[in-house]
């Protein structure tokens, strides 16, 4: 699978993963979907699937039930950042459309009716407001959204309220974290209404360093200023992580070097390895490669490195569902087989 947010040609794209704009809508008349019943549920996938056949535009969407997934298959959709922890707990009367060059995700009855996403590669938030942007026009055209004159777009959740859009960045910060400086960081980007959240977001734990920030609050502003105002608020952390970088560089050279080259060197050598070990290692990576300690491998390649050593992607890609201890073989052998031309 292709997945365009993982090309590494967008802005800053060594300490940015991806970039994401999600938008929340319900149709109007309708239970929420925790209130609704499996029948309702599936009346309003069918709604939604008839707006996406009927609208030429919206055809490039592929649609899939979840319940037509395996285990694996949802773990999979996981990893690849296309839906949330919450979405895959429950099957029924749920449905998902992809448009994976474009890395354009549609949950039907996740915590709202519709939860609509575009990942972009890098700081990229702009980009990805415009192609959602166009999409939920497409999609109103078909679609009667319950909307409120003063509370705007009407969500399940409140923090919804208002625009419906959470705009989020995935950001690489091992420098911040090494130097004890992530606590007081967050603590001020909460002051300003912004969450930090882990690697698959809500209600997940950070993983490899990674960060995700995002609007705390889609009421009052307009969809173009969360967009402008995260990008800044991005930019600005990035900044005080190359600095923390420079820093540890210039204050602990000896140190930070053989980390970052212990890192590698196990990468490039172990026989067996988990999925958490090798998220630290290639985070380690990323981090030397950036800061010129290492030799210089593309961001398109770590990108692909940490989705695939992930274990549902991997056992995927491979064709064979295995134990534990033979999927930290099988990870192994592809980091060794993967880094074997980077010396």
């Amino acid at each position: 699978m292709e997945f365009g947010f993982l090309n590494g040609d967008g802005p800053s794209s060594l300490l940015v993963l991806s970039s994401r704009i999600r938008i929340a809508r319900n149709l109007k008349d309708y239970p929420f979907p925790y209130r609704a019943t499996e029948t309702l549920r599936k009346e309003i996938l069918e709604k939604t699937r008839q707006a996406v056949q009927t609208e030429e535009a919206l055809k490039i969407l592929q649609f899939m039930e979840l319940d037509s997934f395996s285990a694996l298959e949802k773990q999979v959709l996981l990893e690849n950042h296309l839906v949330s922890p919450n979405f895959i707990q429950e099957s029924k009367g749920k449905g998902i459309f992809l448009h994976l060059p474009t890395t354009i995700s549609m949950m039907v009855n996740e915590e709202d009716h519709l939860r609509v996403q575009c990942l972009t590669s890098g700081l990229n938030l702009e980009k990805g407001w415009s192609i959602l942007n166009r999409l939920d026009d497409l999609l109103e055209n078909h679609l009667s959204f319950a909307f409120h004159e003063s509370w705007g777009y009407l969500s399940a959740f409140p923090t919804n309220l208002g625009t419906g859009l959470r705009a989020s960045v995935l950001l690489h910060l091992p420098a911040l974290v090494f130097l004890q400086a992530m606590p007081g960081l967050i603590q001020s980007l909460n002051q300003m209404g912004i969450v930090v959240r882990g690697f698959y977001g809500e209600g997940t734990e950070s993983q490899g360093y990674f960060f995700q920030i995002s609007n705390a609050f889609s009421l009052g502003p307009s969809e173009e200023e969360i967009v402008s105002r995260m990008s800044t608020t991005a930019n600005q952390v990035i900044q005080q992580e190359l600095e923390s970088r420079e820093r540890m560089k210039k204050n602990q050279p000896v140190l930070i070097i053989d980390r970052i080259w212990r890192s590698f060197s196990i990468l490039k050598s172990a026989r067996l390895i988990n999925s958490a070990e090798a998220m630290e290692h290639l985070s380690l990576t990323r981090m030397g490669v950036q800061m010129g300690i290492l030799p210089e491998i593309p961001v398109k390649s770590l990108n692909e490195l940490m989705r695939m050593t992930r274990s549902a992607n991997l056992q995927k890609e491979l064709k064979e569902e295995v134990d534990a201890l033979k999927r930290d073989e099988m990870r192994a052998d592809y980091l060794r087989n993967s880094l074997a031309n980077f010396s």
